[in-house]
């Protein structure tokens, strides 16, 4: 499995298009809404009830910036740009245009949403590699 180093070594340089932005938005790990909240120069706690919503995904509690509309533009998307890009989250820079795009976006996944060791995690992951039609190389 490959590095986040290599993974980001390897990503096509985001052209600030906005084509991701405006169909949802990356889930958050860790470290991303502390980055986030200190650019806003708002508190974490702030930044989760106004501009973060709560997800479970692959049985796990994941956080993700708003939606303006029901799986529509993230709320970070302003007059077609990423307002937060310096400091967007790593699931957002690893899963940019591009033909790696849908690749990293498996990597990210398999790295820090599903749980190995968690069979309903494992479960759905199976899932979404059945619905996606995800062959391995």
């Amino acid at each position: 499995m490959k590095s986040l180093k290599e993974v980001l070594k390897n990503q096509e340089p985001c052209k600030q298009c906005g084509k991701c932005c405006e169909y949802g938005s990356g889930f958050l790990i860790e470290e991303d809404a502390k980055k986030i909240a200190e650019f806003l120069n708002i508190s974490e706690e702030k930044l989760k009830e106004k501009y973060l919503e709560t997800v479970w995904i692959y049985n796990k509690e994941m956080l993700r910036p708003k939606f303006e509309k029901p799986y529509g533009e993230c709320i970070f998307f302003k007059k077609k740009k990423c307002v937060i890009h310096k400091v967007k989250p790593l699931h957002c820079k690893v899963v940019c245009c591009g033909n790696k795009g849908k690749e990293n976006d498996i990597w990210f996944r398999l790295n820090y949403i599903v749980d190995k060791k968690d069979k309903h995690s494992m479960n759905e992951w199976k899932e979404f590699v059945k619905r996606n039609k995800i062959k391995w190389k």
